[in-house]
């Protein structure tokens, strides 16, 4: 699985810097947290050249325009048929209550919370989302999907409350992706607080909730409560232990009562 996060990696970087020599990509990667060989970065850039995803000028890298254009093709056809499908009716025909899917990879469980959380969002009537996180991880291992998550909630015309269950160095990070625009949060003990092995996500009347097992809650609290830099963390190991040795499970529940409550919960709670 390395070679894909690596394969993703210096896309992304390239992504945001085009024409970057060799020395410069490897320093990128490394102050993204990895750790990859000279052989190991070469032999993904030659594949990347191969299927002319990149380009080389001389000693410099850089995306392939015609590949990007690709791509905005593709996806527009994409954003084309998600938006003349029933979406929301497909996803949760079959739920009457309550289903619970569970993911031995966090990373893949995050993302589909995200769809989720967009899809019951888009065709809310109440366009607002209510979010408890212990601790906010997913920023620190996919910042670039919860970049793209957080302009979708915006592009959607919605209000975001968030609580965060701690306030260590790394809880603190997440606060570089809220805009106080549509999205109002804090960091203050909550009614939530003792839910430390709980995470959720309220759209009225849905309710999705991820609860992650003790292995995982504890491996989380340690390296939150410790890490006092990005110098202290090692991102490699903690993508790692997320996708292979952590757990959890997500709810998703419709439940008018259970979100009614933790609705005014949470207004409560703001306007003190």
């Amino acid at each position: 699985m390395i070679h894909i996060r690596l394969l993703d990696s210096i896309i992304a970087i390239l992504g945001k810097t085009p024409y970057i020599e060799f020395p410069e990509l490897k320093k990128r990667l490394n102050e993204a947290g990895f750790n990859f060989t000279d052989q190991a970065i070469f032999k993904e850039l030659r594949k990347l050249l191969k299927s002319d995803v990149i380009i080389k000028v001389k000693r410099k890298y850089a995306l392939s325009i015609p590949w990007m254009l690709q791509r905005v093709e593709t996806t527009n056809n994409w954003i084309q048929n998600y938006s003349k499908t029933p979406v929301v009716s497909q996803i949760i025909e079959g739920i009457e209550d309550k289903q619970t899917i569970r993911f031995k990879d966090l990373r893949r469980l995050k993302r589909y919370w995200s769809q989720m959380v967009l899809v019951l969002l888009k065709n809310s009537e109440d366009k607002t989302l209510y979010t408890w996180n212990p601790h906010p991880w997913q920023y620190i291992v996919d910042p670039d999907h919860e970049k793209d998550v957080m302009r979708s909630i915006e592009f959607a015309n919605s209000k975001m409350f968030k609580i965060i269950g701690n306030n260590y160095y790394l809880d603190n990070i997440a606060k570089g992706f809220w805009q106080k625009k549509s999205l109002n949060y804090s960091y203050l003990k909550s009614p939530f607080h003792r839910q430390q092995n709980l995470y959720f996500s309220v759209i009225f009347p849905w309710i999705i909730s991820v609860k992650l097992n003790k292995k995982t809650c504890d491996y989380l609290e340690q390296l939150f409560s410790t890490t006092k830099s990005l110098k202290d963390l090692n991102l490699a190991e903690l993508i790692d232990f997320l996708e292979n040795d952590a757990a959890g499970s997500l709810t998703i529940e419709n439940n008018k009562k259970k979100s009614l409550k933790i609705k005014h919960q949470f207004i409560e709670f703001f306007d003190r």
